[in-house]
C-alpha cells in the first residue's frame, strides 16, 4: 500500500497546477493520470488572467510566457468570408506586452497578469517537467483509479496501472481532477451541470509555417469564417506555425481517401519500392520528410501508444501496416533494433552521483538551517549580518513589498510572504523553506497602508515601469542571444554584437552555485548538453542568463572506486530512512485514529514564531 497526504486524480493542468503549488508547500501527493503521455492534441490554447496570477504565484508565469506565444503577437478575432478576403468584423485585443504596459499604468483592481495564449500540448509537459523536479511529488502516468472508499479518517483508492497491476493508495484527501467524465465526480453522485452536446466538431491539426505572415486580414488568434452551413473557424496555436480547423462536418469521407492513399504507399514498399523515396514523395511530415521518414531512435513511452506497438512488434526491416492514431495516418518501417539492457553502474554513475550530491547539499542546508533555527530561539536581540557573517551567507534587500507584490529574488514559496506580513521591525524569522533552500528574513520597515500621494504613486509606477521594461529587454537580449549561438553564431562575437558580457564560471557540481548567476539547479541541462552548445536561456527573478558549455570533466573511475563503498553507504542509509519515513507517517497516522496522538496548533505556532 502506498500512503500520501494528497492523492491527485487527472495530470491535466488543473491536476499539475495543484501538484505544483503543494509540491511547493512541501505536500507529500501523489499524481495519477490513466493517460500514458501528456496530450499530444490541441484543446485549451489560452491561459486566462486569473491562471496567470497563480502561476506567477508559483513563480513558472515567465517561463510559460517564454513556451507560449511571443507576448508582442496580437490576441485578435476576425470574423470574414474567406482566409483570403478582408475581414467582415474585427475584434482588437491587445498583445500580452501591451496588456502589461495597461497593468503597469493603471491601479484600479485589474488583474496583474494579462492572459498567454499557449496550446495545452505546450502547456502540460511543460507544468508535469516543473512537478517533476519536486521531491515531495510522485507523478504516475498510465495509472487510473478504478474506485475509492472514505473513512473518518482518509480515502482508500484503487489503482490500475497499463501493465494491468494493481495498487492501493491511501491518503488523507482526494481531488479529483479529471475531467467532464470524471471518475471521482461519478462515484460521489455528483451531477454535471450544464447543457452537453451543443454542437458537433471535427478538428484538424495542420501545420504552415508561412499563413501567419499570409493572411490578408492580419494577425490574430481567432478567425471565424461565415460560410454556412459548416461554419468553420481557424484557432492559432503557439508555435504560430501550427493551426487547428474546427468544422461541422457530416463524414469521415475525407479521412477513408487519406486511408486509400496510405495503403496504396504500403502496397508500393512491400514490392520493392524504396521507404525513403516513398516517405519523400508521400509524407507530410515537414520534420521528417526530407529525411526520408527517419525517425531516429525511439524508446517505450515517447510515442503514441499505437505507433509503440507497431514499431516494437515489427521486426529488422519490416513495414507496418496503415496506422491510424488521434493526430493522422502513419506507416512505419523498423530499420534497426537494439535490444534493451540494464545499464551497467558505470552507465549510472553520473546519475547516482548526481542525486547522492544534491542529496548531500540538501542535508547541508537543513542542518545549517537547524543550527540557526535554534540560535535565533536562544538569542533576545538577532542580527541578520552577524548570522549570514557566521555561515558565510548572502545578505540582499527587497524593494518595498506589498500585499500583492512578489519578491522573485526570495523564490516563490507562499509561506514566505506569510511569514513576512506576520512579522515586526527588527524580527528575524525562523529559516522559511523556498523552492531554492531556505531563507531568513528580517523586516527593516514597515509603512502603514495607506492611499498614495500622487508623487509616490508616479514614482512606484515608473520604476515598476522601468524594471518591467528592463527585464523585458533582458529576456529579449537573452533570447536572440541563445537563437544566433544555437544556430551556429559565435557565442562571445554574438554576445557582444548583443552589448552583452561574457563570463565563464570555474567548474562546477550538480550541487554547486556560480558567482552572480545563482544555483546550479537552475542549470541542470548543462550536464547533458555537448560541449560548445548553447542552452535555453534561464531566468533569475530579475536578470537571464544564457549559458554555453565550455567543458564537461567525466568522473574519474578510480575516484569512483574509492567512493563505492560510501556511495553504497549512503544509498543503504537514503533506503533506511525511506522506510522509516513511511513507518513514521503509518504510525502517526493510526495513533491519531485511535486519538493517542494529538496536535496543538497553537503551541506549534509560538514554537515556529519569528524571534
Amino acid at each position: 500500500m502506498v500512503e500520501t497526504q494528497v492523492l491527485i486524480v487527472g495530470a491535466g493542468p488543473v491536476g499539475l497546477t495543484l501538484a505544483l503549488d503543494l509540491g511547493q508547500r512541501g505536500v507529500r501527493c501523489v499524481l495519477i493520470e490513466r493517460n500514458e503521455t501528456s496530450i499530444q492534441l490541441p484543446k485549451m490554447e489560452r491561459c486566462n488572467a486569473r491562471t496567470m496570477e497563480i502561476y506567477r504565484r508559483l513563480g513558472v508565469a515567465e517561463k510559460i510566457r517564454d513556451a507560449g506565444l511571443p507576448r508582442d503577437a496580437p490576441m485578435d478575432v476576425f470574423l470574414a468570408t474567406s482566409m483570403a478576403e478582408p475581414a467582415l468584423a474585427h475584434l482588437p485585443c491587445p498583445s500580452v506586452a501591451e496588456a502589461k504596459n495597461e497593468i503597469a499604468a493603471h491601479n484600479d483592481g485589474r488583474p496583474l497578469e494579462p492572459y498567454q495564449l499557449i496550446s495545452q500540448y505546450t502547456l502540460e509537459p511543460l507544468l508535469r517537467s516543473f512537478v517533476e523536479m519536486l521531491p515531495n511529488v510522485t507523478v504516475l502516468f498510465g495509472c487510473e483509479m478504478e474506485s475509492f472508499m472514505q473513512d473518518s479518517d482518509s480515502v482508500t483508492a484503487h489503482v490500475r496501472t497499463d501493465k494491468g497491476a494493481d495498487a492501493t493508495i491511501r491518503t488523507a484527501y482526494l481531488v479529483g481532477c479529471d475531467g467532464g467524465s470524471s471518475t471521482v465526480r461519478k462515484q460521489l453522485g455528483i451531477q454535471l451541470q450544464g447543457e452537453g452536446n451543443i454542437r458537433n466538431l471535427r478538428q484538424a491539426l495542420f501545420h504552415c509555417p508561412d499563413l501567419y505572415e499570409r493572411i490578408r486580414m492580419g494577425k490574430g488568434r481567432h478567425y471565424h469564417i461565415a460560410e454556412g452551413p459548416i461554419f468553420p473557424f481557424i484557432i492559432l496555436q503557439d508555435s504560430a506555425c501550427h493551426w487547428s480547423l474546427h468544422a461541422s462536418a457530416s463524414s469521415d469521407a475525407e479521412m477513408a481517401e487519406i486511408r486509400k492513399k496510405a495503403a496504396d504507399v504500403v502496397a508500393q514498399s512491400k514490392k520493392g519500392a524504396k521507404f525513403e523515396d516513398l516517405a519523400k514523395k508521400y509524407s507530410e511530415d515537414p520534420g521528417t520528410k526530407d529525411k526520408g521518414g527517419d525517425t531516429g531512435w525511439i524508446q517505450r513511452g515517447q510515442a503514441m501508444p499505437e505507433l509503440e506497438k507497431a514499431a516494437f512488434g515489427l521486426s529488422k526491416g519490416e513495414v507496418s501496416d496503415v496506422i491510424t492514431t488521434q493526430i493522422g495516418i502513419y506507416i512505419i518501417k523498423v530499420t534497426d533494433k537494439e535490444q534493451a539492457h540494464t545499464k551497467s553502474l558505470a552507465e549510472v554513475m553520473p546519475m547516482i552521483q548526481g542525486a547522492l550530491s544534491k542529496q548531500k547539499s540538501d542535508t547541508m542546508a537543513d542542518d545549517i538551517a537547524q543550527k540557526i533555527g535554534d540560535q535565533l530561539r536562544q538569542t533576545a536581540k538577532p542580527s541578520l549580518d552577524a548570522i549570514a557573517k557566521q555561515y558565510d551567507l548572502t545578505v540582499g534587500e527587497t524593494r518595498p513589498l506589498g500585499v500583492n507584490d512578489s519578491a522573485p529574488e526570495l523564490g516563490t514559496a507562499p509561506e514566505i510572504k506569510e511569514t513576512v506580513f506576520r512579522m515586526h521591525k527588527g524580527d528575524v524569522s525562523q529559516p522559511v523553506r523556498n523552492d531554492r533552500g531556505y531563507v531568513v528574513l528580517a523586516v527593516k520597515d514597515i509603512n502603514n497602508a495607506h492611499q498614495g500621494t500622487l508623487a509616490e504613486l508616479h514614482d512606484k509606477i515608473v520604476a515598476e515601469y522601468r524594471h518591467d521594461k528592463s527585464v523585458e529587454l533582458a529576456r529579449q537580449r537573452a533570447s536572440d542571444l541563445a537563437k544566433r549561438a544555437q544556430s551556429g553564431e559565435d557565442f562571445a562575437k554574438a554576445a557582444k554584437a548583443l552589448s552583452l558580457e561574457v563570463k565563464t564560471s570555474d567548474a562546477v557540481a550538480r550541487d554547486g552555485s556560480i558567482t552572480g548567476a545563482g544555483s546550479v539547479k537552475q542549470y541542470q541541462s548543462a550536464f547533458t548538453l555537448p560541449v560548445g552548445k548553447t542552452g535555453d536561456p534561464v531566468f533569475l527573478g530579475s536578470d537571464w542568463v544564457v549559458f554555453r558549455i565550455a567543458d564537461h570533466q567525466q568522473p574519474n573511475q578510480t575516484d569512483f572506486d574509492k567512493q563505492k563503498k560510501d556511495i553504497e553507504t549512503q544509498l543503504l542509509d537514503a533506503k533506511r530512512q525511506l522506510a522509516f519515513e513511511s513507518f513514521k507517517s503509518a504510525l502517526e497516522a493510526q495513533m491519531r485514529k485511535e486519538g493517542k496522538l494529538k496536535y496543538n496548533a497553537d503551541t506549534a505556532k509560538q514554537l515556529t514564531r519569528p524571534s
